[in-house]
């Protein structure tokens, strides 16, 4: 029998065992993100196609397939049901297993965010509402997500919760466009910022999410590579943002790709990026991951981020709407014109400046002053 010491000794080396497990799993996960967000499309999906099956990727195209239904096909996505919108939101009840076949917690599980939980269980038409801002196809810009978060926000304190964090955000929006986003969960993060050499993001960083993991990934080769024509490469070109958690969050044996650089590399700064077009690459179909082969891809098209057709608002009967008018306005203005913005303090003056667009001022003269 051990004495007491030499099984604390033991307990020890338990501990620290997998402590080293841990560590070493974390790193593997930031190479393999690395290596993953850096590879030619070609090389990317010859690795998913290498993956043993219960790595799970046939069960995230699953996910990503009815997702898109329920968000992007369906009539009007306020009918969803509830164990509809769990799935959409990456948490589960009792229902949810015998609905569906598969892990609906796969790529961002949020199951411990209770308030998140609340709001999809008991306002349906404010979900479907918030994600009806994020288009189904095309680019998505900086006026989008920042339109999304506003509402996002207001969608919280209409049901009484003081505050609303970011990571379920990332998760609807994954769930919506994952040609466009990646969920980020409290198992992911730190992977996410290894990996892009960037500080922790606090709760409320929406916009360090999008300036930061977003705009940096949507920069490379790999993001701006054209739809392939080979139909069984088209579901993974249409989820290759969202399935990138998954990468993050498991150590995947047998990934190989060669010739990749690291990511800070290839990152630049952080202007507002939509999807464009690169090369198209095309490989010969390989038999596994045949899941959703023949789902409908949108082409996505290179298009700018569009001037706002009016410099002021049209006043309106409540405050209220104004105020979301001008918040509006003010979103699209700058992010149609970052660069030349680039060093003004939009948080610092986001009060003053939607204040001054209420009282009637033209954007293009607000934003101006401000440069003074």
């Amino acid at each position: 029998m051990l004495n007491e010491q030499q099984e604390a000794l033991l307990d020890q080396d338990v501990t620290t065992s997998a402590d080293q497990t841990e560590t070493t799993d974390k790193e593997h996960c930031v190479a393999q993100l690395n290596t993953l967000i850096n590879a030619n499309w070609t090389d990317y999906y010859q690795a998913l196609s290498q993956l043993a099956a219960n790595y799970q990727i046939p069960e995230c195209l699953k996910l990503l397939n009815a997702a898109d239904e329920i968000l992007n096909q369906a009539d009007d996505p306020a009918n969803a049901s509830q164990t509809e919108r769990y799935l959409i939101g990456g948490v589960k009840d009792a229902q949810t297993a015998n609905q569906f076949p598969f892990d609906t917690q796969i790529l961002g599980n949020m199951e411990s965010f209770a308030s998140f939980k609340k709001l999809l269980r008991n306002d349906p038409a404010g979900i479907a509402k918030l994600l009806k801002i994020i288009p189904k196809t095309g680019p998505i810009d900086g006026w989008h997500f920042m339109q999304f978060i506003d509402s996002y926000q207001q969608l919280f304190a209409a049901n009484g919760f003081k505050q609303s964090v970011l990571f379920p955000a990332t998760r609807l929006l994954s769930m919506k466009r994952p040609d466009q986003f990646v969920a980020i969960s409290e198992a992911t993060a730190d992977t996410f910022y290894s990996a892009l050499k960037i500080k922790p993001l606090k709760k409320q960083d929406f916009q360090r999410y999008w300036d930061e993991i977003i705009t940096a990934i949507h920069k490379t080769d790999w993001f701006q590579t054209n739809q392939p024509t080979d139909p069984a490469q088209l579901p993974f070109h249409r989820g290759r943002m969202a399935l990138l958690e998954r990468f993050a969050a498991t150590p995947a044996a047998g990934l190989v790709i060669q010739n990749s650089p690291d990511l800070d590399e290839v990152q630049t700064s952080t202007e507002e990026m939509t999807s464009v077009p690169a090369a198209n690459h095309v490989t010969d179909k390989p038999q596994s991951h045949s899941v959703l082969a023949n789902e409908y891809q949108p082409k996505v098209k290179k298009a700018p981020v569009a001037q706002p057709k009016k410099m002021t608002i049209d006043k309106r009967k409540t405050a209220k709407t104004n105020i979301a008018a001008a918040t509006k306005l003010m979103s699209q203005y700058y992010f149609a014109n970052k660069e030349k913005f680039a060093k003004v303090n939009v948080k610092a003056h986001r009060e003053s400046i939607i204040q001054r667009l209420v009282d009637g001022e033209s954007v293009a003269e607000v934003f101006e002053s401000l440069l003074n």
